[in-house]
């Protein structure tokens, strides 16, 4: 599998983040978040629409979610391409034998949901490449931080979501939360952006599936 540009320049940027001694910079580990499922909303987007769809936007009440990236055929990387992907970097690969970052490896590599309220350099690089996105890097760097979206995202007005074999329905506000609805794909990768109507920490997110179905995701910020 090809690597361009965008994941080989974050693959040069995590090299500068390792101190010595063979350790990542790590400021805190994800925390899996997990909430009681409920019945989604109406849909705003069907399976049909997902090969014509390359930005595409759902809105209920105050809440417009924006689909910043879209890749339908994207597929995440073998465990093996993986590997040797990590390996290419001897520095990086012996600090993933360490805490805390082993365990955020392995969050950000067994979900396929990941949530984000603050944007950096590490923020996002270290779960591009640990949950196998250096693949897409590129793609997803011009679409999704090109414009003023990581000053948004970092003054609280836009929270970020990756959903890998997912597809956005809908993002409602109900009472104390935002619910995110999506529905499986067979591949694929989706980066969303949501305008936020509260200030709260963590973010108060709850996803589900079409059936109404909980969605376990892990939070890419930092503590």
């Amino acid at each position: 599998m090809g690597v361009g540009s965008g994941a080989r320049r974050l693959l040069s940027l995590l090299q500068r983040s390792i101190v010595l001694g063979g350790v990542a910079t790590v400021l805190g580990c994800p925390q899996a978040t997990s909430s009681q499922p409920v019945q989604p909303g109406q849909r705003s987007m069907s399976t049909a629409e997902d090969a014509a769809v390359v930005l595409a936007t759902a809105t209920s009440a105050s809440v417009t979610a924006e689909v910043c990236s879209f890749q339908p055929e994207w597929e995440r990387p073998s465990e093996d391409d993986q590997a040797k992907y990590i390996a290419a970097d001897p520095r990086f690969a012996a600090a993933l034998d360490t805490e805390p970052l082993k365990t955020a490896a392995d969050s950000f590599w067994q979900h396929d949901v990941l949530s984000f309220t603050t944007y950096g350099l590490s923020a996002r690089m270290e779960p591009m490449l640990l949950s196998g996105l250096w693949s897409t890097a590129d793609q997803v760097w011009e679409s999704c931080y090109g414009g003023d979206q990581a000053t948004a995202i970092n003054a609280g007005e836009l929270a970020e979501t990756w959903l890998v074999d997912y597809r956005l329905v809908a993002v409602e506000w109900e009472q104390d939360r935002y619910v995110m609805t999506v529905e499986p794909a067979a591949s694929g990768l989706q980066v969303v952006h949501f305008n936020r109507v509260e200030a709260a920490t963590p973010l108060p997110l709850q996803i589900v599936d079409v059936t109404g179905d909980e969605v376990a995701f892990v939070s890419g910020d930092y503590e």
